[in-house]
């Protein structure tokens, strides 16, 4: 083999080197940052719901209810948008290792989001035991709902990246 085959294979080798380095997995895309999104402004419009509920009230009681399903709102919001920024910079990751752990870090978020979900809907089923004074069973019907969608949305999302992570 004459020097300038040698030479384009050694480029050719080097050339791929790089582009395996580099190479992005693009598990996920611009869809799953809109439906993180479109999660986190329906929380917020909800948060903003229930805030004109309170102030709606003069009943000490209610306004107690209402800012407490706020506040439950307000984490998982959080949550959710933490989950939308981790997606869209994965999605703009060229080095495979900074791609790589910003998708185990969505994983760890997406168990956090899990485990803050639990806590919230026991949390708000606590609260229409306790909140019998106004027919708050349809609101936190409709707050749980939209918990079991976020979820669901977000665990679409992190088992997408677990199996991406064991494939070979």
């Amino acid at each position: 083999m004459c020097s300038t085959g040698v030479r384009k294979i050694g480029i050719l080798a080097i050339a791929l080197s790089i582009f395996t380095t580099s190479a992005s997995a693009n598990v996920l895309d611009n869809t799953d940052r809109q439906r993180l999104r479109r999660l986190f402004r329906n929380a917020v419009q909800l948060q903003r719901d229930f805030q004109d509920l309170a102030g709606s009230t003069k009943n000490h009681d209610t306004i107690n209810c209402v800012l407490n399903i706020k506040l439950s709102l307000e984490r998982v919001g959080g949550q959710l948008d933490k989950l939308e920024t981790l997606t869209s910079l994965s999605t703009l990751m060229i080095d495979r290792s900074d791609e790589h752990a910003v998708l185990n870090n969505l994983i760890s978020q997406g168990e956090t989001f899990a485990m803050v979900i639990g806590i919230e809907q026991s949390g708000i089923n606590k609260l229409t035991g306790t909140c019998t004074w106004i027919d708050i069973v349809p609101v936190t019907q409709e707050l749980l709902s939209f918990y079991s969608q976020a979820l669901s949305g977000v665990s679409d999302i992190v088992d997408r990246v677990r199996s991406y992570f064991q494939t070979p």
